[in-house]
């Protein structure tokens, strides 16, 4: 499930049983609750049927609105990389100074201080080799983060905290002469690295979600596909790592976890943007559809932008105030295997297109 415009992303998994799994939250900006929320809601489902939430990683478009998702189901497991439960991520996090700005995670920030407040709520790390109980038909094995990586960001988040404690103290004693107003630590620029990778095995159909993983040179998304390649592992659902992004982009490596033949598998993504930019790129689509024709986006790049008459603008005291509003909406991607033909089937819900729809009317810039 995702929006139009930068709305989020969320999956959803639905054992034989009736048992839900929640992958990732965005927030319904109009009704103002968990799109999750919502299709439960829609679908008539029990409470009690939601096992578990999963956080893959920080990005506010995969966890906006999650607090409230885990209030609406209290009885739910909680989950999150592990690399977020560490001590030196944890150190970091709680680290105060009038100087000190996080950027690009407040999302993330109001789990975290649910988590302080209400330390009855346990939540859970996962990496590769875990698993999570969820129906007999159904299994969810952890692929990633690795130990490697688990290992280069508790070493990389403690020695940023020695940097931090040495430049704060550097200020408060008055050694620096110059001392920057704000010092911004871009906490979330590593969040991408620390999602959570998890294949749901079925008796009907195997499915890889890949959050927004990207390529790096000794961990990412090489290392997850190249071991699952090397297992000899197939999915007939692939969600499209990292909105369709050049960094997570490899066909030689897509089509070696992708069962055969490609043509009747299924990839799904959903889109991003900020300003003018703009994923899945273009090029990539194209690059993509020499796999599959089965390529599906849950949202398209568009946001409304109502005209507000003079009779409600003269309200606002502000002459330069522009209103805008995202759609609500979300589209959904259901895939689901008909017994009698053994063949997977599709349903989509507007706004969600097929991928060659994303470029009507767009131009697509690089990210």
């Amino acid at each position: 499930m995702g929006g139009s415009g930068n709305n989020g992303e969320s999956c959803i998994i639905e054992g034989n049983d009736g048992s839900v799994g929640i992958i990732d939250c965005f927030i319904d900006r109009v009704q103002t609750i968990p799109i999750p929320q919502n299709y439960i809601e829609s679908r008539g489902i029990e409470k009690s049927k939601v096992k578990f939430i999963l956080i893959s990683h920080l990005h506010g478009d995969h966890c906006d609105g999650v607090v409230d998702l885990i209030k609406e189901y209290p009885d739910s497991e909680l989950y999150i990389s592990e690399i977020n439960l560490l001590n030196s991520f944890r150190n970091i996090i709680r680290f105060k100074h009038p100087n000190l700005k996080f950027s690009g995670w407040t999302k993330g920030q109001k789990l975290f201080k649910y988590l302080s407040q209400n330390p009855d709520k346990k939540i859970q790390g996962l990496k590769e080799g875990d698993s999570i109980n969820f129906t007999n038909d159904t299994k969810l094995n952890v692929l990633y983060p690795s130990e490697e990586c688990i290992t280069y960001f508790d070493k990389l988040y403690i020695s940023q905290l020695d940097d931090l404690t040495k430049r704060v103290s550097s200020i408060e004693s008055n050694e620096d002469l110059n001392p920057p107003k704000i010092i911004d630590l871009k906490l979330s620029k590593n969040f991408n690295d620390h999602s959570v990778v998890l294949e749901a095995l079925g008796k009907e159909f195997n499915s890889i979600y890949l959050a927004d993983l990207e390529f790096q040179e000794e961990r990412g998304l090489g290392y997850v596909l190249t071991k699952a390649a090397r297992a000899h592992k197939k999915y007939n659902i692939f969600k499209v790592p990292h909105h369709g992004s050049k960094t997570s982009f490899n066909k030689e490596l897509w089509e070696s976890v992708l069962a055969a033949p490609f043509d009747e598998q299924f990839l799904k993504l959903s889109c991003w943007k900020k300003g003018q930019k703009f994923l899945p790129e273009k090029d990539i689509v194209d690059k993509m559809l020499l796999t599959t024709p089965n390529i599906y986006c849950t949202g398209t790049p568009e946001k409304k932008t109502p005209k507000i008459d003079n009779s409600t603008r003269k309200y606002y005291t502000n002459k330069h105030l522009k209103f805008k509003i995202s759609s609500h909406k979300y589209g959904r991607i259901s895939i689901n295997r008909n017994i009698p033909s053994n063949q997977l089937e599709l349903d989509i819900y507007s706004p969600a297109v097929h991928v060659s729809e994303l470029f009507n009317n767009h131009t697509s810039t690089d990210d």
